[in-house]
């Protein structure tokens, strides 16, 4: 069983948090106090909201040569606006457009020791997938200013909650705002107003008994403008935070050297037993492929000598090269290739002689080069060799003449037969 809770630390080693789908219940304590908390949840998942007074956010504006290599860049580029060492400070870039990009700024070693205090000797079971910006949380409409109040501050003299000393925090354009006391709300806000002039109106998020010791504490010209908004500073958070434990409207400030690595160990204790039993089918089949690899190889090799030697049955003399390729050209060679091979003269001929009497083929010669065949025959005329051969002439055979004698009353002749 999993759950996603969002945690906003109040300082060091003191935090706040609340179920990000269920906000009514907030608790409060140090790490160890959360971990216990949430110890019937196999899998935690928590979302850390940095809280505005720790964090610097602004708007960036950048030249276009500096883009790809800004966040090398940049902080050295604010570094004389900035009071601490750029390198004590982890910088982290929202989404870029033209000219500008949002940029969040803390102290790193503050940011590192949430991220060890709230995961402790637990890091599988409680994940921090991503650390946001308190501010950025805080409902914000074009043209408006909101001021949300958090009753619900830590009082570190007396060690718990103290619901007098409230935060007062103000959001006055997408990156932009502050979180005070109310000792200091009146003075910020007049010089908000003398920098940014008056919105058109302010959105006050608050109980209903606190909306008019609020509004004396904002400067004249914007107590006119307040439209007050029944909702407390827990639920806003909540409401920001999608069903999948995601936070809306945000950059996640896991960035650099904070990038949060794949969880290669976890999901190797998930997966091990089947990873191991693919690894053996896989080696089970390799196995099979290669022993069955080897008997076709086996097969074939005993395939290429009977081939070999059936050839050499027909061709005793000669080179081989390619037995089977050699075959199929004496048995093409037989059959007929651009013009009649052997066996299709050899059946047009005696086709012809049997039908003429007395007609004895002495002997046959083929020659595969010139594609001939030359034949001795017997017959019991002159008159019956022309007949044969002007018979083949007409199936489209060249049968020439070579020679004819007359002896004992026969005629012997030499045909020489061209398919």
């Amino acid at each position: 069983m999993s759950t996603s809770f969002i945690v906003k630390p109040i300082n060091q080693y003191h935090y706040q948090w609340f179920d990000s789908q269920a906000s009514g219940t907030l608790h409060s304590g140090d790490a160890a106090t959360l971990r216990q908390s949430l110890a019937d949840y196999a899998q935690v998942f928590l979302t850390l909201v940095i809280p505005a007074n720790v964090c610097i956010l602004q708007n960036y504006s950048f030249d276009r040569s500096e883009k790809n290599l800004l966040r090398q860049t940049l902080p050295y580029s604010l570094e004389d606006e900035l009071l601490d060492d750029v390198d004590d400070l982890h910088f982290s870039l929202g989404e870029m457009s033209e000219s500008t990009v949002p940029v969040a700024i803390m102290k790193r070693d503050l940011l590192t020791s949430w991220l060890i205090d709230l995961k402790g000797d637990e890091p599988q079971r409680i994940d921090i997938p991503q650390v946001v910006l308190e501010l950025t949380q805080m409902p914000w409409l074009e043209q408006q200013w909101t001021l949300v109040i958090d009753n619900n501050t830590y009082d570190e003299s007396v060690d718990e909650i103290d619901s007098d000393n409230k935060r007062y925090i103000l959001r006055s354009d997408t990156y932009r705002g502050f979180a005070l006391s109310s000792g200091m709300l009146t003075q910020a806000m007049t010089l908000l107003i003398k920098e940014q002039g008056l919105p058109s109106n302010l959105v006050l998020f608050c109980e209903d008994t606190q909306r008019d010791a609020t509004k004396q504490l904002l400067p004249e010209a914007l107590r006119e403008l307040v439209l007050w908004q029944r909702g407390d500073y827990p639920s806003l958070l909540s409401e920001s935070i999608n069903n999948n434990g995601v936070a809306n409207g945000s950059f996640n400030l896991l960035q650099g050297e904070f990038t949060r690595s794949l969880p290669w160990k976890k999901w190797w204790q998930q997966w091990q037993t089947a990873i191991m039993l693919l690894i053996a089918v896989l080696v089970l089949q390799m196995g099979l492929n290669y022993s069955q690899y080897s008997q076709l190889e086996q097969e074939n090799l005993a395939l290429r000598v009977a081939i070999e030697q059936s050839y050499r049955r027909v061709v005793p003399k000669g080179a081989i090269v390619d037995a089977e390729r050699q075959l199929r050209r004496k048995v093409a060679a037989l059959q007929g290739g651009a013009g009649d091979g052997f066996v299709s003269l050899l059946s047009k001929i005696l086709s012809v002689t049997q039908g003429v009497d007395d007609f004895d083929v002495q002997s046959i010669n083929f020659s595969e080069k010139n594609n001939e065949v030359r034949l001795n025959v017997v017959a019991k005329s002159f008159k019956d060799v022309e007949t044969v051969r002007s018979a083949l002439q007409k199936m489209g055979v060249n049968a020439e003449l070579s020679g004819s004698s007359s002896e004992a009353g026969k005629t012997r002749a030499r045909l020489r037969i061209r398919g």
